[in-house]
């Protein structure tokens, strides 16, 4: 009991699931499992040869192709198309059963076939709208052999009979089209480029393609079997497509065996027409008994160069990805910004990742670099979502990648937690302008670019008129603006390489790269008039700051730079002492 409640839950699991979230892999195995359970159970019941068990079977597999053409219909426009196919054959299983057991009739078969060629008409459409195609190379020749032999199977003679079968013959037209139209979706399986759940609708067509001459030999009075046995193999063929489909779209992730057990499925099928065969022509016999051990081969080697391929990629790109970890975190240095982090990461994810468009980060505020698109990858930090990598396109490689982003996310929210702690160590948490710490992190380097480019410095001092009044007549929240707005008209005047620092209280500290004594004078004062126009409430006047400015030379070391600020900071005062709202040069030593 306890087994099969768990395995209901797990079936609820998939069921809920639309492909946007990623399936334990328990609840794929549990149903891989309960798959192949029951096909297994059906074909042995079916063997019994009663009427019971017929019905049984028939039923039991009805229902699971109705819940899965019901799933499909929540998998996006390729899985509509391949609802509708299934519901198709849902009705074709439903005349036949009707027609052909119960009142033993012919005449409804002409629209039993046309039920079962619209299938294969909406499986063609499907096709087009599924991903992971390449061009194909090895499969071609697959279905090239596929098509002579299909061509040789429908032939009277082959099949001990004066007149050509004319259901069957359409049948295998349209089965070989859906097979030629489906090389591409092959050739990227064989090539270790699809999801896993491909080969199982690829498995469900080559099964059908097997199942059709068989069908022929019934028709034409070939019969060991009841003719329910190979209808069953048609039955078994569009499950596997059915579910096959599923998989890939939910991008489930299965074990080998479940690939073993699908081969032993078309084992099943291959036998079936070995015995039917056995009462037609010999040739027939050997041939389909040659052939169909042909296309068993085939598939067991494109699991195994599937999965050879899969492997050898995932070591190689794990490498690779490894060195481009080192890459990433290479670019990182003692003063970098969570922006910067980003913007490095997706230059480089850009540069060695195919089909990234953007890049995403939530942690500690919601960040976008690039575009977006419907096509994502989760970033983790132990278990933890932080973010996106955006792709233009489904990449064939998204599952491998999978092994890659949880190395990256970790790496990615260490760095970036580091930058948060150096920027709260070196930032003023008001204004987000550099404190008197960020100053001493800076000003090396500023002085070391200074005579580097034989650049001019000069540095200012800038001080708030009245701020004490501000305080006591209206608090501290209202000083805490003004202090704000200042910061923000400071930093929207200034170039890029320049450098505002809050000092102390009110005071600011402004450095001016390449900039004269007279040129910075201008950039103060034009600051201090933009100021003047800001209204805080409820102040009733205009706010204003004194500022001095001493420099203009090229800096030599830091005692220079210490000494330019004293003289800056006397200049401030005697702009006070001359009235405020004013901007004084130091005088020259």
């Amino acid at each position: 009991m306890t087994i099969i409640v768990r395995l209901l839950n797990q079936l609820k699991n998939i069921w809920k699931n639309n492909g946007n979230e990623k399936l334990e892999q328990k609840d794929i195995s549990c149903i891989m499992l309960f798959i192949s359970i029951s096909i297994f159970t059906i074909f042995g019941l079916l063997l019994f040869n009663k009427t019971i068990f017929y019905f049984m079977s028939y039923v039991y597999i009805m229902i699971l192709l109705v819940l899965c053409a019901l799933k499909l219909l929540t998998l996006r426009r390729g899985g509509v198309l391949v609802s509708v196919a299934v519901l198709f054959f849902i009705i074709h299983l439903t005349l036949w059963l009707i027609f052909d057991n119960l009142f033993k009739s012919e005449n409804f078969l002409r629209i039993d076939d046309l039920f079962e060629a619209l299938m294969y008409i909406m499986l063609l459409i499907a096709l087009g709208n599924t991903d992971y195609k390449i061009k194909p190379k090895y499969s071609i020749y697959f279905l090239l052999t596929i098509l002579v032999l299909s061509v040789t199977f429908i032939n009277p003679k082959f099949l001990n009979s004066n007149k050509w079968p004319l259901d069957t013959v359409i049948d295998v037209i349209l089965i070989n089209l859906v097979l030629f139209r489906a090389a591409p979706h092959m050739e990227s399986f064989i090539r270790g480029l699809a999801p896993d759940g491909r080969f199982f609708w690829i498995l469900g067509l080559i099964m059908a393609w097997m199942a059709e001459p068989v069908d022929g030999m019934l028709e034409s009075g070939i019969k060991l079997f009841d003719s329910k046995f190979i209808e069953f193999l048609f039955v078994s063929s569009v499950f596997y497509i059915a579910v096959g489909f599923i998989a890939e779209f939910q991008h489930w992730k299965t074990e080998l065996w479940s690939f073993t057990i699908g081969v032993g499925s078309l084992l099943i099928a291959w036998i079936a027409g070995v015995i039917v065969s056995y009462k037609a022509t010999p040739l027939l016999h050997h041939t389909w008994s040659a052939i169909g051990g042909y296309v068993i081969f085939v598939l067991s080697i494109a699991i195994i160069m599937s999965n050879k391929v899969r492997i050898n990629r995932t070591n190689k790109q794990i490498s690779g990805w490894s060195m481009l970890i080192d890459e990433i975190t290479g670019k990182f240095s003692k003063d970098t910004t969570v922006e910067e982090i980003i913007n490095n990461v997706f230059k480089i994810l850009k540069k060695n990742i195919q089909n990234v468009i953007g890049i995403s980060f939530n942690i500690p505020d919601n960040l976008l670099i690039g575009d977006v698109s419907k096509y994502s990858l989760p970033l983790y930090d132990r278990k933890i979502p932080i973010g996106f990598i955006y792709l233009k396109e489904q990449t064939v490689y998204i599952e491998d990648l999978e092994a890659f982003t949880p190395i990256l996310g970790r790496r990615l929210r260490e760095e970036i937690t580091k930058a948060e702690w150096r920027d709260k160590a070196i930032t003023d948490p008001l204004t987000s302008l550099y404190n008197r710490n960020g100053y001493n992190l800076l000003i090396f380097d500023i002085i070391n670019n200074c005579k580097e480019n034989n650049a001019i410095l000069s540095v200012a001092m800038v001080d708030i008129d009245h701020f004490k009044k501000i305080n006591d007549s209206y608090g501290h929240n209202i000083g805490d603006k003004v202090l704000i707005s200042l910061a923000k008209t400071i930093k929207g005047t200034l170039r890029k390489d320049d450098y505002v620092v809050r000092w102390g209280g009110e005071e600011f500290l402004i450095i001016l790269v390449d900039t004269t004594l007279v040129e910075a004078k201008r950039v103060i004062d034009r600051i201090r008039e933009k100021l003047i126009l800001i209204r805080i409430e409820p102040i009733d006047w205009n706010i204003s700051f004194s500022s001095g400015i001493s420099g203009g030379a090229i800096p030599d070391n830091i005692e220079n730079i210490e000494v330019w600020i004293e003289k800056a900071d006397s200049a401030l005062y005697r702009a006070k002492e001359k009235g405020r709202n004013r901007v004084e040069i130091a005088k020259p030593d």
